[in-house]
């Protein structure tokens, strides 16, 4: 007997069921006057179990044919100048998908050379006569030893700490 039961029911489970006792419904509540039935929200399952929808790749590609209009417009024709008019024009809130994925992608170093050679680069400094050197001063002296191509206006720096020193009230100046 609960086995004719759960094949009665499961025959009675079908869209084409489901839409004539819909219809009746409507049929009624309209005849009498109730406002119009709706179904309600159904819960969905997880995304990760192919539940629910994700509609991250319908909005990115959206965003992505109004910001290819708007480059065209401006003449943005290199990812650099893509990348400078997003900063410039503070439009990261209309575009977040779009941001989010922008800042991944500048945040992926291209290769580990410069890791490497960060590395090796503290390797050097940090001898047995500087162990005792703050972090500060050590990630600094770093990035001085790794950028050393860049060449370093003193008088400008000199300038700057004079300034700094009648401001934070220090006595040495000098020039």
């Amino acid at each position: 007997m609960v086995k004719e039961t759960i094949i009665n029911f499961k025959d009675l489970r079908t869209e084409d069921n489901f839409q004539k006792v819909w219809e009746r419904v409507e049929n009624i509540s309209k005849s009498n006057g109730f406002r119009e039935a709706k179904l309600p929200r159904l819960k969905s399952g997880p995304l990760k179990l192919g539940g629910g929808t994700n509609n991250k790749s319908e909005d990115l590609s959206s965003e992505i044919k109004i910001l290819n209009r708007l480059f065209m417009n401006q003449g943005c024709d290199s990812i650099i100048k893509r990348i400078n008019y997003v900063k410039s024009k503070d439009i990261q809130m209309e575009f977040p998908i779009y941001t989010e994925i922008l800042k991944k992608f500048l945040t992926i170093p291209t290769n580990t050379a410069s890791c490497e050679r960060s590395f090796s680069a503290l390797r050097r400094l940090k001898t047995y006569l500087r162990v005792t050197m703050t972090q500060e001063r050590l990630s600094n002296l770093v990035v001085l030893y790794i950028h050393n191509e860049y060449k370093i206006d003193f008088e400008k720096i000199i300038d700057r700490f004079d300034v700094e020193a009648s401001i934070k009230g220090r006595r040495l100046a000098l020039k």
